[in-house]
C-alpha cells in the first residue's frame, strides 16, 4: 500500500517579489536613520570644533586690540603723543573681503635711552571666509614683539560685524569698547544649509575710534 504523499509547495513569484521589497524597505529605513545620524554627528562636531576655534580667535583679537595706544615720545621737558594714530574700525556687518579695524600699539620712545621704542600696525580683515591679523613694525626698533603677516584666526567666516560704544557712560573715562560679532557656516551649503556657530567679544579701548 503506497503512503500518501502531500504535494510540494513552492514560492510564488509574487511571494518571492513582497519579500524583496520588504527587504529592500527594511535597509532603506536602516540607510535614511544611519544618514540622519552621521549628519548629526558631523553637524555637532564641526559646530564644537569651530565654537572653539572662534573663541580663541577671538579671545586673541580682544588682548591684541586692547593694547591699542598711541605712539608716544617721551623727552626731558615733555611727553608727544601722536594721537593721529587712532583705531578705526568699518561698524557695521561685512560679508565681503574687507578691512575691519586698523590701530597702533605704541611702545614709547625715550630720548635718552638710544635705539629704545616702537610702533607697530595691526589690523584684522576678513578674506576669503578668514579672519586674518596682521601686525608689522612701523617705526623703531623691535623688542621682541612678535609680528603677524596674516595669522588665520579663524575659517568659514560668512559675515563678521563691529560695533563701538562708551565703555562707561557715567565715568566718562573716553574709554571705548568696540564689540565684534563672528558668524561661522558649514562650508558644505547643500548638505548643512543651517549649521552655523555666532561668537563675539568685546574690547576695552583707550584710544579715539574713528571709521574706515
Amino acid at each position: 500500500m503506497r503512503a500518501y504523499r502531500h504535494p510540494a509547495q513552492g514560492v510564488t513569484l509574487v511571494e518571492i517579489l513582497i519579500a524583496a521589497m520588504v527587504i529592500s524597505m527594511t535597509f532603506s529605513a536602516v540607510y535614511f536613520v544611519y544618514r540622519g545620524v552621521t549628519r548629526s554627528f558631523t553637524a555637532t562636531n564641526w559646530s564644537l570644533t569651530m565654537q572653539t576655534h572662534a573663541r580663541n580667535g577671538l579671545s586673541f583679537l580682544r588682548e591684541e586690540m586692547q593694547r591699542a595706544s598711541y605712539k608716544t615720545t617721551i623727552k626731558i621737558s615733555e611727553v608727544q603723543i601722536e594721537e593721529d594714530k587712532q583705531m578705526k574700525v568699518k561698524e557695521g556687518t561685512t560679508q565681503a573681503n574687507a578691512v575691519l579695524a586698523e590701530w597702533f600699539i605704541g611702545i614709547p620712545f625715550r630720548t635718552d635711552v638710544p635705539s629704545s621704542g616702537a610702533c607697530f600696525k595691526s589690523s584684522v580683515e576678513l578674506s576669503g571666509g578668514k579672519l586674518l591679523y596682521k601686525k608689522a613694525l612701523e617705526s623703531g626698533t623691535n623688542p621682541g614683539e612678535p609680528v603677524f603677516n596674516g595669522r588665520v584666526l579663524m575659517e568659514n567666516v560668512s559675515s563678521a560685524s563691529i560695533a563701538v560704544s562708551a565703555f562707561d557712560i557715567e565715568a566718562a573715562t573716553g574709554s571705548q569698547l568696540v564689540t565684534i560679532a563672528v558668524e561661522l557656516h558649514h562650508p558644505d551649503r547643500d548638505h548643512f544649509p543651517n549649521t552655523k556657530v555666532i561668537e563675539q567679544t568685546a574690547a576695552k579701548v583707550d584710544v579715539k575710534v574713528g571709521h574706515l
